[in-house]
């Protein structure tokens, strides 16, 4: 490893087939402290490794495991040098998918932890309280089509995982079935992680989430991927760094029917946002805040006659059913004299079969206002947008409107 390493003591009983390590550690090449450590390595290694001519463990218990790993950037890490095969050019490479064979029983892993120090983004991740129990896994030939069905739990940065499912890691559908239960994330030490540049930055939001994942290979070329289940934003709170906050909401859940990444395909069956408040701006050049919050990054922009490679279908979303309860907007418009401003409070939104590319229209109703009060009432397409309805007012004063009357 080109490491300096050390191990406390190593005890073996032939008769009963135990091994145990204790103080196991291995330094890190640059800085102090150790880039992998074992409390205690317990394994039972089993006879029948002798007729499978390949290692056979009946018990494997890690204990107080803790790896920590610096990112460094541009693909580099503090064990970057490890991941290199050291394969020549000249030397044939080793087929796509094989591995060794082996068998394992009953693995335990207990008060493990993990730290990534991500120096590219200025976050020192912690991944603590690890315990993970995995009954039987085998890549022996004739056992890869046995179900491997580990159990896992951890917290976060200060923040509860658990991960329950079952998945065939050594056979080519390389099937699995996962259940993800988050509980109450706080979303600012990820918001940085956002793929998109923007200029809002996230002042509060929590989130708690039971979804369930699908994934298989059902031939050497394509791949399957399936998301179902749900998640619910709390006290999620966006801040312009001029504008200071231009949206707040207090409750935000959604179901996935399903999330297909083979054919960028997204359906949910339901969103329900409570308590939103949205604040627009319109500037004296006419512009809009939310056009310029989440941008293109850099070497993505397609200008108009250059060639695009089909990548494939355009991602699209469905919503079966889309609901807006106790909203606000504030308007702020500095584009007319004198300006205007106006919040409009009681934001009721309801749509159902709401598609992002095609099909047929869904339809919508939506008002604002109590005593004085806008509705509409219509169906509609996304993208295209595309958009029929009926537009009603009720005891609109027109004197509140005066700048824009003057125009």
């Amino acid at each position: 490893l080109n490491r300096p390493a050390r191990v406390g003591e190593v005890y073996f009983n032939p008769l009963l087939l135990h091994l145990e390590i204790t103080g196991l550690a291995v330094s890190k090449q640059e800085g102090e402290g150790d880039l992998i450590s074992a409390g205690t390595i317990i394994a039972s290694p089993s006879v029948s490794s002798l007729w499978h001519f390949a290692p056979v463990i009946s018990y494997l218990h890690l204990k107080d495991l803790a790896l920590d790993i610096t990112l460094h950037g541009d693909g580099r890490s503090s064990v970057s040098d490890l991941m290199d095969s050291g394969q020549r050019e000249s030397e044939p490479s080793r087929q796509e998918g094989t591995v060794f064979p082996f068998a394992l029983y009953d693995f335990e892993l207990t008060n493990a932890s993990l730290v990534f120090d991500d120096r590219v983004h200025g976050k020192r991740h912690v991944i603590s309280d690890i315990n993970m129990r995995v009954p039987f896994t085998s890549s022996i030939e004739g056992r890869e089509k046995e179900f491997t069905q580990p159990k896992f739990t951890a917290v976060v940065n200060g923040d509860p995982v658990e991960l329950k499912g079952r998945t065939l890691p050594f056979d080519r559908t390389l099937l699995t079935e996962f259940e993800l239960g988050a509980v109450d994330i706080s979303l600012d030490q990820y918001w940085r992680y956002l793929p998109v540049q923007t200029v809002l930055a996230l002042k509060s939001g929590r989130f708690t989430s039971d979804i369930s994942l699908f994934f298989q290979r059902p031939d050497a070329h394509s791949l399957s991927l399936f998301l179902g289940g749900g998640g619910t934003l709390t006290d999620l709170e966006l801040e312009d760094p001029n504008e200071g906050t231009v949206i707040r909401v207090k409750e935000l859940a959604f179901d996935i029917e399903r999330f297909s990444l083979r054919d960028n395909f997204l359906a949910l069956k339901r969103v329900a946002v409570q308590d939103p408040y949205f604040k627009i701006v319109r500037g004296p050049e006419e512009s809009v805040n939310w056009g310029g919050y989440f941008q293109i990054e850099e070497g993505e922009t397609v200008k108009e006659g250059d060639s695009v490679e089909n990548s494939g279908p355009p991602f699209r979303v469905d919503f079966h059913a889309v609901e807006i309860h106790n909203g606000s907007v504030e308007w702020i418009d500095r584009a007319v004299p004198g300006g205007f401003t106006r919040t409009f409070g009681n934001l009721e939104v309801t749509g159902s079969d709401l598609a992002s590319r095609g099909g047929t229209p869904g339809s919508f109703e939506a008002s604002v206002g109590s005593a004085e009060r806008l509705s509409v009432k219509g169906t509609a397409t996304l993208e295209p947008l595309s958009i029929q309805a009926a537009v009603t007012t009720e005891n609109v004063s027109l004197p509140d409107f005066t700048p824009y009357l003057d125009e």
